[in-house]
């Protein structure tokens, strides 16, 4: 769900730049924006209905942690949102480092070559489903 609202999706063309994690986005922009990302009030680490916006980023911790929701509980105890953020921060930071550095070293020709090879592959199944279509609404008889 939204950083910045978590009733909402996480969306790019959402109005703030802090409602969404990019898969581009540099270590200094995840940290501001999970550093901005809404908290509910009161400072534990506790899974709870009443605190949809820490549910959220508990969600996203887990998830990228590859922990139980009761395990980062755990952890912890005692500490306020600060701890929480900063790690969570490192989380996503560490799991994007791979795609990340991928992108960066992929050439312009080597995506327009990807590209064309799988438009080449797709073609004769876009064309059969295009038939298919047309013969179905009766274009094609």
């Amino acid at each position: 769900m939204a950083l910045d609202d978590p009733t909402k999706k996480m969306s790019k063309s959402a109005k703030s730049e802090y409602n969404y994690i990019a898969l581009t986005d540099d270590e200094a922009t995840i940290r501001r924006k999970i550093k901005k990302a809404v908290t509910d009030s009161g400072s534990e680490i506790i899974y709870s209905d009443k605190k949809p916006a820490l549910q959220n980023l508990l969600h996203i911790y887990s998830l990228l942690a590859e922990k139980t929701i009761k395990e980062i509980e755990k952890m912890y105890v005692g500490q306020g949102y600060g701890g929480f953020k900063s790690d969570l921060a490192d989380n996503i930071i560490n799991f994007l480092k791979p795609l990340q550095s991928k992108m960066a070293n992929i050439s312009d020709s080597q995506v327009q070559k990807i590209l064309s090879e799988g438009a080449e592959k797709v073609r004769p199944i876009a064309r059969n489903k295009i038939i298919e279509v047309k013969e179905k609404l009766g274009f094609i008889q």
